[in-house]
């Protein structure tokens, strides 16, 4: 499954045919994010761009989007919970970071859903912090 960076948001958008050159063929069909989940069908995951909340001398607050993409809604959803795990961990195992604004499936567009919940995390002089209990 790719994990595209914030510098890559609109790669997905760009999917679609190509001509000899790599450039995106004219009259190629169609384009977008339908071609991008067609090709990867396990979906994707999407990390935005983080977003400073607050900062306190060397102490800074960031939330960060994390959103996955798949062709249904069980697809996402599921993605989705895999990256939830990765990051926020359980109340077993906490993960690195806290998720502070849950999200549920929807509908983009046919075969198109996204889930899009945000992450919270702590610097401490520019050094993460992993998440407390």
């Amino acid at each position: 499954m790719p994990v595209l960076t914030p510098e890559q948001i609109d790669l997905p958008n760009q999917a679609g045919a190509l001509d000899a050159q790599g450039r995106p063929k004219v009259g190629g069909g169609e384009r977008g994010l339908g071609v991008y989940l067609q090709r990867h069908p396990q979906g994707y995951v999407q990390i935005e761009d983080p977003l400073p909340i607050s900062a306190e001398e060397s102490v800074a607050v960031f939330w960060c989007a994390v959103a996955s993409f798949a062709a249904t809604e069980a697809a996402a959803a599921a993605l989705a919970a895999q990256v939830a795990y990765i990051l926020a961990g359980d109340s077993l195992l906490p993960g690195p970071l806290d998720e502070v604004t849950p999200a549920q499936p929807r509908a983009l567009a046919s075969g198109a859903w996204l889930v899009r919940p945000t992450y919270q995390t702590l610097t401490i002089g520019g050094q993460h912090v992993a998440a407390q209990e």
